[in-house]
Parts: C-alpha cells; sequence; structure tokens
C-alpha cells in the first residue's frame, strides 16, 4: 500500500476548519486496530463523524466497540488518540447517471449533502449496543476456510429493522449516506463497509490529521 501522507494540524487551529457531519477515520494503536487495518487493506480501523453543537463545540458521534454509540467531547478525544483522528470532508454537490431500462433513457440527478438529515439519525442512535454480530460477519470474509462457506455478502438487508443486529462505525454511516445521500462505497454492501473502505471513496477527501 502507499505511504499515507499526513498533513497534521493542531486541534485549536483545526477546528475552525472542521465542518459539521465531517467524516472521522482512526489508525488505532492496539492489536484490535491494527487486525482491522489488515483484513481491510488500509490505514484505519475506527471511524465516526462530527456533531457541531449549537455553543461551537465539536463532537465525535460513534459506535465503539466494549461501548457502543455515543457522542463525545472531540477536543477530549485527539488528546486521548493524538495524530490518530483523521478529517475527510464530503463532497457538497454529487451527479448521479443512472440508466433508466423500460423507457431506455439516461438520467441524471443532482443531489446535495445535508450533514443535518444524517447528524440527527446518528445522534438519536446513542445509547444502543455495539453490533458484535457484524464484526463477525465482516471476519468471516477475511478467513478462507469460512468465506467458502458464507456467499451472501450482497443478499443482505442495508437495513436497521427494529430486530436486526446493530451496526458497527464504518457501517452505520455507510447506511446513512446511501439513505440521506449517496453510496460511499459501490458494489459492496453497507453491512460489509470497513473504515478503510471509507477512505477509499470518492465522496470523501481527506483534509488533515489532528493533534493536541
Amino acid at each position: 500500500r502507499v505511504k499515507m501522507k499526513n498533513c497534521l494540524v493542531k486541534y485549536k487551529e483545526a477546528k475552525d476548519y472542521i465542518q459539521h457531519g465531517d467524516v472521522l477515520l482512526f489508525t488505532g494503536q492496539s492489536l484490535i486496530s491494527y487486525l482491522i487495518q489488515l483484513g481491510g487493506e488500509g490505514y484505519f480501523s475506527h471511524a465516526a463523524m462530527v456533531n457541531r453543537n449549537e455553543d461551537g463545540t465539536l463532537e465525535a458521534v460513534e459506535f465503539r466497540e466494549w461501548i457502543g454509540s455515543r457522542s463525545i467531547n472531540l477536543e477530549n478525544y485527539v488528546k486521548q488518540n493524538p495524530g490518530d483522528i483523521h478529517v475527510f470532508r464530503p463532497v457538497p454537490y454529487f451527479k448521479e447517471i443512472t440508466f433508466d431500462c423500460k423507457k431506455r433513457k439516461v438520467n441524471m440527478e443532482f443531489k446535495a449533502y445535508n450533514p443535518d438529515v444524517i447528524m440527527k439519525e446518528f445522534c438519536s442512535l446513542t445509547g444502543l449496543p455495539y453490533g458484535w454480530s457484524r464484526i463477525f460477519y465482516l471476519l468471516k470474509y477475511h478467513l478462507i476456510g469460512l468465506r467458502l462457506l458464507f456467499q451472501d455478502a450482497q443478499s443482505k438487508n442495508d437495513t436497521l429493522e427494529k430486530n436486526d443486529d446493530y451496526p458497527v462505525c464504518s457501517t452505520i454511516i455507510a447506511r446513512l449516506f446511501q439513505k440521506h445521500y449517496v453510496d460511499l462505497v459501490k458494489f459492496r454492501s453497507n453491512y460489509r463497509t470497513e473504515p478503510s473502505d471509507l477512505s477509499r471513496s470518492p465522496i470523501l477527501s481527506y483534509l488533515f490529521t489532528l493533534t493536541p
């Protein structure tokens, strides 16, 4: 993989550039983080999104292992994870070209990114437990022996039903973007989307890495 070139920016300076609805990708240092990075063939092991409160304070909204869904003060989070939190910006507008098979017509649909809608729903999920069953679902596709036994990668329902198992950090972000904006990772189920998959999306652009 190509070496990532980080632009390090201190939080006190960066907070004026961070926007409501930005995506945060993490490069953790733990063994679990390493295994997630290895499995996803990328640099990232966790994902969250930015919520800007009315008073201007920034929070990271996430589904965190061992904890569940929560909002945490971003400045304090950066102090706990110096140099491990990377800010990505969704493109504000997107034109999607589709083909109407019945009418034999090419259509172009213009879409605008509305972070308020996405963050409102994301924040409403805080307090839910972490989706460990989805971690197993992702893991089995990285193990050759198990991968041969499961062939339903694209058949999984992407919606979060009342009785469905709960999401993890990257799957909920992929689902919310597809529901309210565009599909972040084409031809990959939201259920299988990993943090490093998000980093490769053409909809997200890397800006900088946060330091205390």
